[in-house]
């Protein structure tokens, strides 16, 4: 018999790779999304199978506990939510709610259905403190934004139904992670399409903030097929996941403009409008314990997840 998944943020960059990822394993799916005609990104990875679309109120227990139950389904994932650290200092409500309110609807639901539905959680890098230490599980938990503060209430919301009710459940605290998926407003996808459009047009600059920023850059598509694994284990914990290896801003540039036989020096404008206030400045990942619990290695690191991007591969 198939298993069956409720996938909470199905059409954003991560959801849509782990709905492709468990089509492969035969799952049926169920992706819960505020836009039901939102299937663009599905598209562009090329799912050609059917995926069930629900759209519900999140913020409805009932509506959730329904959709759960009816579904019958053998494990949730959770990528929903306002995603965005720097629209989450004016999106503080939302950001807040979006985020924290669905995830402990869900673990209650679990615990009140006594199932063995197995639950994942996707919290973020920005629950930690910026320092040039790199980050473990065991690290100082310090956000800087309200979205950082919800993906740390979620983190421990979720060790704590583990721990105290036996839920099935786990988190993944993901560093940066790429995909063609990505909207061209990020920083990676916004330095390649500039250094395309400057290799045709040299009157053309690119205006940026602090490039001086340090961070671990790896390969989305790689990072599901992780939260998969995990998800296949009779023992749960909460996990970092990154590559191990952080670049700065300004290392990207040189290694894209390169790729157009450009210097980045002469086109690039350091604009002070574009720094982020309580930016975290140096993210390293420490991921000694997810490469110990799965045997696991990074296989694409920065330069591999750029050549990707500029390739369009999926």
């Amino acid at each position: 018999m198939n298993k069956k998944a409720i996938v909470f943020g199905g059409s954003g960059q991560d959801g849509s790779y782990m709905c492709k990822l468990l089509l492969k394993k035969n799952y049926k799916i169920i992706n819960v999304t505020r836009n039901i005609k939102k299937k663009f990104n599905h598209e562009k990875i090329k799912i050609k199978k059917n995926i069930s679309q629900k759209k519900i109120d999140i913020y409805n227990k009932n509506e959730i506990k329904k959709l759960i139950v009816n579904s019958k389904c053998d494990e949730i994932y959770f990528f929903s939510g306002q995603p965005s650290p720097l629209k989450s200092q004016i999106l503080s409500y939302e950001t807040i709610t979006s985020n924290i309110i669905p995830v402990y609807y869900i673990l209650e639901i679990l615990r009140d259905l006594k199932k063995k539905i197995k639950f994942f959680n996707s919290s973020s890098c920005e629950i930690f403190s910026s320092s040039k230490k790199k980050k473990n599980e065991k690290s100082e938990m310090l956000p800087y934004n309200p979205y950082g503060l919800s993906k740390l209430i979620t983190l421990y919301f979720t060790k704590f139904y583990r721990e105290q009710y036996k839920i099935k459940c786990f988190s993944a605290v993901f560093f940066h992670h790429e995909s063609i998926l990505r909207n061209k407003n990020f920083l990676i996808p916004k330095i390649i399409n500039a250094a395309k459009k400057i290799s045709l047009d040299k009157k053309k600059k690119l205006h940026l903030g602090n490039i001086n920023t340090i961070k671990d850059w790896g390969w989305a598509p790689e990072y599901m097929d992780l939260i998969y694994k995990i998800m296949q284990k009779k023992k749960f914990d909460d996990f970092v996941i990154g590559t191990g290896k952080s670049v700065s801003i300004k290392y990207v540039l040189q290694y894209v403009f390169k790729k157009y036989n450009l210097n980045w020096k002469d086109f690039v404008v350091i604009d002070k409008k574009y720094f982020r206030i309580n930016d975290i400045n140096e993210s390293r990942a420490e991921i000694s314990k997810i490469k110990y619990f799965l045997k696991w290695s990074p296989k694409f690191y920065i330069e591999d997840v750029i050549d990707k991007l500029i390739l369009n591969e999926i």
